[in-house]
């Protein structure tokens, strides 16, 4: 009896624990807006989260981006887009500083 409320508990422990963790295979990317004026080819200036310049910069180049240059004292990126790299800003959403307006 004694075993049976031990597991008792520790079930609805775990299940308490474990309340806000995704389950499902969604994506956990989200998208984010990016001017529509911008255009493959164009420079973006992109600014990011504290300390994700350089994986922000990575990420572009490896999207095809050039002329990619890292600002990480004022958390900027600016990038020569292409079509790929400008899809690939719409994922970066948990590394892009929320804009303010």
């Amino acid at each position: 009896m004694l075993r049976a409320v031990g597991r008792f508990v520790t079930s609805i422990l775990i299940v308490t624990l474990l309340a806000g963790t995704a389950w499902t295979g969604r994506a956990s990317v989200a998208r984010v807006d990016v001017d529509p004026a911008l255009h493959p080819g164009d420079v973006a200036l992109i600014q990011v989260t504290a300390g994700t310049a350089w994986t922000v910069a990575h990420d572009l180049t490896a999207a095809g981006a050039t002329e990619v240059a890292v600002f990480d004292s004022i958390d900027v990126v600016s990038a020569r887009v292409t079509g790929a790299a400008l899809n690939s800003i719409g994922t970066l959403e948990s590394r892009l500083a929320p804009m303010t307006g």
